[in-house]
């Protein structure tokens, strides 16, 4: 497969779909291949656009919705309860945050959290029905990257969601001493500093 080097570029008009609105604006496209150069002003131009959109007549499109199971709910208390001040969709919505940032992005740390999935507390957590039911509203910004992780990983945002909001929970109550270390060194003070800003 040939590789386009993008030497002959033009300004054009370029537009992009995302949650049912179309960004209009100006960028250079590659007259050999079609592709958008996205340069420092047209993602200016993009991310300001897609910040005025968490309005309240979109305040739905940013919403996501999703099950636990009635064990998970219970350890998302007891977490709740550790930090005073915050509730259960600050605390999701935190969880997922540090799971896009410190976790799903670096290999090393996604290794020990995947493995995590192998162990009796993420199959406890997992276990039973899916009773209870959550809504979290995210920034248009963050729900970009909570679907890009999700559809590399080949399921929908709410499955996605669900399954990083298991991970972060059994690293929580595992006794494994890496992990212990790296909800301590890593975890902890991200989400200490997240609950602080909300």
């Amino acid at each position: 497969m040939e590789t386009c080097e993008h030497a002959k570029t033009s300004k054009k008009a370029i537009s992009r779909e995302l949650f049912g609105k179309t960004f209009k604006g100006r960028g250079e496209i590659c007259a050999e291949c079609g592709a958008i150069l996205w340069d420092k002003n047209s993602q200016k131009a993009f991310y300001d656009w897609v910040t005025k959109l968490d309005g309240a007549n979109n305040r739905d499109k940013f919403t996501v919705q999703f099950f636990l199971t009635h064990k998970a709910s219970l350890c998302l208390d007891k977490m709740v309860r550790q930090f005073p001040g915050s509730d259960k969709t600050m605390m999701l919505r935190a969880l997922t945050v540090i799971y896009l940032t410190a976790v799903a992005p670096f290999p090393e740390f996604a290794t020990h959290v995947e493995n995590i999935t192998d162990s009796d507390v993420f199959k406890d957590l997992s276990r039973g029905g899916r009773d209870q039911k959550y809504k979290v509203h995210f920034k248009p910004l963050v729900l970009m990257d909570l679907q890009s992780w999700a559809k590399i990983s080949g399921l929908p945002s709410s499955k996605f969601m669900e399954e990083a909001i298991l991970r972060i929970l059994s690293v929580y109550i595992e006794n494994d001493p890496v992990l212990k270390e790296f909800w301590r060194s890593t975890i902890l003070p991200r989400l200490e500093l997240i609950l602080k800003a909300a």
